[in-house]
């Protein structure tokens, strides 16, 4: 029951930016960290070192919403790169006691309002009888001004989902069914049969 940790929208609609402001659920800080939720079903892998991996060098494959302009949008999406956070950088260890770990993503300290979206994905791992979930995710980042009522606070905030498509033109149920409330993997412990074949009138067959 993984949910990203950065205070996802209930819908996770792309309305206009007036919608947007008018939202006061609170988000992640500007150059904070998001916690996506790992999770494991199944037991007797013991444990296993599981990396995050963010795509495009971190880069957002696209800004929406915003502003900027097109060539403000270009620099923006060379210089707002997410990472993992420090001290995951080797991934994260997650054992078949607790069954669950967090991955962290650090965020750019963002100066301007827009949807930023980036691309990332686990590494597959090789242990036996181990499934593992090897869908894109598509992490989005509303930065929006803080507000204060009506008024406009101090800085920027940022709201935070995760979805297994690209939400760019999606709504409604549809944007609904790709949410992503982590990463999961299941593990089953192989199961087999030793059989014994016993030829010839000399042979002992116990």
């Amino acid at each position: 029951a993984g949910v990203v940790a950065a205070a996802m929208i209930a819908t996770m609609s792309f309305p206009a930016f007036a919608a947007l402001n008018a939202t006061t659920t609170d988000g992640v800080d500007v150059g904070g960290e998001v916690s996506i939720t790992k999770t494991y079903f199944g037991t007797g892998f013991g444990e296993e070192t599981v990396k995050l991996v963010i795509d495009n060098g971190g880069k957002p494959t696209d800004i929406i919403h915003s502003s900027m302009t097109a060539a403000e949008i270009a620099a923006a999406k060379n210089s707002m790169t997410i990472s993992i956070a420090s001290g995951q950088e080797n991934g994260i260890t997650v054992n078949d006691t607790t069954g669950e770990g967090t991955f962290k993503v650090k965020l750019p300290d963002y100066s301007r309002v827009g949807t930023y979206i980036y691309k990332i994905h686990e590494d597959k791992g090789n242990t036996a009888g181990m499934t593992y979930d090897e869908a894109q995710r598509w992490l989005v980042v509303h930065v929006i001004n803080n507000m204060n009522g009506d008024n406009y606070g101090t800085g920027l905030t940022c709201k935070v989902g995760m979805f297994t498509s690209d939400p760019t033109n999606l709504s409604g149920d549809d944007l609904k069914a790709v949410k992503s409330g982590g990463f999961t993997n299941t593990y089953k412990n192989g199961n087999f049969t030793v059989e014994k074949k016993v030829k010839g009138n000399m042979a002992d067959r116990d």
